[in-house]
């Protein structure tokens, strides 16, 4: 005699509908509404830089409406403020200013209302020296004077 009930195929679909629902649906409204680990603002990320955590106080600083990550890499600060040069006019931004020199550079673009930071720097810590990436986004007036 056959027993009634639910089959370890119908079980499995229950399980996999649980697990889609529960973690890839909440992703995928992270990922489309820009919260969480992204850059700040849809900024690009330099490949292979990993995060860095700030000290708080340099959180403190901020002005209001700035959103600001900081990335490390171990590439060269040219070879990273070229290719934000590169990247950049291709999502959109508008290039506003840079000034660099071999251990640092800055540059400011704008699209639209908005604005980006992006500042580059040799950065030692302890033993180990590393190239500091540090994206800041908010409105283009306030990334401009800082208030």
């Amino acid at each position: 005699m056959k027993e009634k009930g639910i089959g370890t195929g119908a079980i499995i679909g229950i399980v996999v509908t649980v697990v889609v629902v529960a973690v890839v649906v909440p992703l995928i409204i992270i990922f489309a509404l820009g919260i969480g680990g992204g850059a700040p603002g849809g900024l690009p990320e330099y490949p292979g830089a990993t995060s860095y955590e700030l000290p708080p106080e340099v959180q403190g600083l901020l002005p209001q409406g700035i959103q600001l990550k900081a990335y490390s890499t171990s590439a060269s600060v040219s070879d990273v403020i070229n290719w934000y040069k590169e990247q950049m006019p291709g999502q959109g931004w508008t290039y506003d200013s840079t000034h660099s020199e071999e251990s640092y550079g800055l540059l400011i673009y704008q699209r639209g209302n908005d604005g980006a930071m992006i500042l580059v720097e040799d950065w030692s810590y302890g033993a180990s020296d590393i190239t500091l990436i540090v994206l800041a986004a908010g409105s283009y007036d306030t990334i401009l004077s800082g208030e």
